[in-house]
């Protein structure tokens, strides 16, 4: 991502809060910043692709890639972040929240409802792409 396209991420994520962590960009600009972010991705998963191409067994999996801006109102930490979900899990969360190896994690799992809470009313906030192993 160039230097003024970083700049606009550090700005907007300041307008994050804790029951909205999505970096709030304007609407048609989401592809233009994620895309950035599915080519650093691709590019570490090119092998497969070229597997695949090759006729070579490989597995897939559909994910889903967003920027997120994580506060966590006991702990006082932001974290600015291009989280790479697995769309399946994101649309399939499960009801209840389930057992944490520390309470501090609940804020994951609070980021995560959120998600796909948005994800359903807003698919345009996220990039979908697929990943060959």
């Amino acid at each position: 991502m160039n230097s003024a396209a970083t700049e606009t991420i550090i700005a907007l994520s300041q307008q994050t809060t804790e029951n909205d962590s999505l970096i709030p960009l304007p609407k048609n600009e989401y592809w233009y910043f994620l895309n950035s972010v599915l080519n650093e991705i691709a590019e570490k998963f090119a092998l497969g692709q070229i597997k695949r191409d090759l006729g070579l067994s490989v597995s897939s999996e559909q994910y889903l890639i967003c920027l997120t801006n994580e506060t966590s109102g006991e702990m006082k930490t932001r974290k600015l972040r291009a989280m790479l979900i697995q769309k399946k899990l994101l649309t399939h969360l499960p009801a209840e929240q389930p057992k944490l190896e520390r309470p501090h994690h609940s804020t994951r799992w609070k980021t995560l409802t959120q998600l796909a809470t948005e994800y359903q009313k807003n698919p345009s906030r996220f990039l979908e792409m697929e990943i060959v192993v």
